[in-house]
């Protein structure tokens, strides 16, 4: 049966998944999230001082400086996440012209300039505003950069280009390349804006947060999280690294963390679970299926193999990673513990979206860097009920695998029993040395 099931994801998933992940567009915006990790960061840090008051009493001298300076200290969020559309238009252009062999200067003021022609809108007094220049401009960033980069790379495929004789410097005949391509990608993108504002009566971003909410609103609920974990340890299970569903979830869950930051701020409810540092505090605590049981036992297993390998992956789980435990012990495609791996993992992994979902732990205002576990669900939630849910969690992970690692265990120790029966020294040798009367 497992064999079979095998066999499938190997010829059918196995294949799309590994197109994904080289599909050079995804990856392209995978790379551009990872590279906000920082800004996130930042600017979720940025919000820890504004909650100081309300903790110390607003009269203290320290709360008293921290309102006075509050716009000074969330300056780094205003320009970091409040732009983060802008910065990923630039990154993914960036890669794309690096894939594609295009002038990557070029290419980055082209995604940019396409971005501002659909994101750009404009108050009474003709004043911008910047409404879609922090995540809720993610989606239109992300097309407004791969579209001018592709038109880019069909001007020059027909020679759509000025070209300049070899003697002119680089830089002055890209300068004169991009000129021809200018008009091309800016009238493309004027004529969408047109029809957009003037036929449809409505910005360019809201036509792509109306396209895609339904799958943007189903990533809030907590049985959606429950699949995502799924799919995730499913891929993982056969080799696939659950990253290539990055270049969906990653800016759903950027843009949720950055509404619940707007709304701590202005003093509302938090409406979202779904950010990454809840995914990484609960949905992957102490790596992706919650493996931490299997690393306990493994430390205590009668097969020295395992032992080792127990040992081995004990400080990586404790910072939320298990790659040695996977491909160690090894997990990945061995049938013994697809059920505490595939569908106990996303189960204990879910814990934190329900608990949140029930008004049990608050939701979360910050990416704290992966500074261990239990501390980076607190940093995350900024609520003492994390240490609850982590506990609840690691206690799941010790009853779920245990069973499946005294299965796994008792066939490791009938391995080794075996090869200490086999003798290292072969028949032949054997008789040899008992003709010369040797006894060793």
């Amino acid at each position: 049966m497992f064999n079979k099931f095998e066999a499938w994801m190997s010829k059918y998933i196995t294949p799309i998944a590994n197109k994904m992940d080289n599909q050079i567009h995804l990856s392209a915006i995978k790379k551009a999230m990872v590279a906000m990790t920082p800004l996130l960061i930042i600017g979720s840090f940025c919000l820890i001082p504004d909650a100081l008051p309300n903790m110390i009493g607003e009269s203290n001298p320290i709360s008293v400086w921290i309102t006075q300076n509050s716009a000074i200290i969330t300056t780094p969020y205003t320009v970091g996440m409040g732009l983060m559309s802008l910065y990923v238009t630039a990154i993914i252009a960036f890669h794309l012209a690096k894939s594609r062999d295009l002038d990557i200067p070029g290419s980055m003021s082209m995604a940019l300039i396409s971005f501002l022609l659909l994101a750009v809108d404009f108050d009474k007094e003709g004043q911008i505003l910047t409404s879609f220049f922090g995540t809720k401009g993610l989606f239109v960033s992300m097309f407004s950069a791969i579209v001018a980069v592709e038109l880019y790379r069909w001007c020059k495929k027909r020679n759509f280009t000025i070209k300049m004789p070899d003697s002119v410097p680089d830089f002055v005949s890209s300068s004169f390349e991009m000129i021809p391509v200018s008009i091309i990608v800016v009238g493309f993108f004027v004529v969408l804006r047109v029809l957009s504002v003037n036929v449809l009566h409505t910005m360019p971003p809201m036509i792509f947060t109306n396209i895609l909410s339904p799958l943007v609103g189903s990533m809030d609920t907590p049985l959606a999280y429950t699949f995502l974990k799924f799919l995730s340890c499913l891929l993982f299970f056969f080799g696939i690294h659950p990253s290539v569903l990055s270049p969906i979830t990653s800016p759903i869950s950027t843009q949720f963390l950055a509404e619940n930051i707007d709304n701590f701020k202005a003093g509302h409810a938090l409406q979202h679970f779904f950010t990454g540092g809840m995914d990484s505090a609960f949905g992957n605590f102490t790596g992706t299926g919650i493996t931490f049981g299997l690393v306990f036992w493994m430390i205590f297993s009668k097969a020295a193999a395992q032992k080792k390998i127990g040992r081995i992956a004990l400080l990586p789980a404790l910072f939320g990673i298990n790659e040695p435990i996977l491909f160690g012990a090894p997990v990945v495609l061995n049938p013994i513990f697809f059920i505490p791996f595939v569908i106990g993992g996303p189960i204990l992994g879910s814990f934190g979206a329900w608990a949140m979902n029930l008004d049990l732990l608050n939701k979360s205002i910050f990416n704290p860097p992966y500074v261990g576990v239990f501390l980076e669900g607190y940093l995350a939630t900024f609520d003492w009920r994390s240490l609850i849910v982590n506990a609840l969690q690691l206690l799941g992970s010790l009853l779920i695998w245990y069973p499946f690692f005294k299965i796994y265990e008792k066939r490791e120790l009938e391995k080794e029993a075996e090869n200490e029966k086999v003798s290292v020294i072969s028949a032949d040798d054997a008789a040899l040395i008992d003709d010369l009367g040797l006894d060793f």
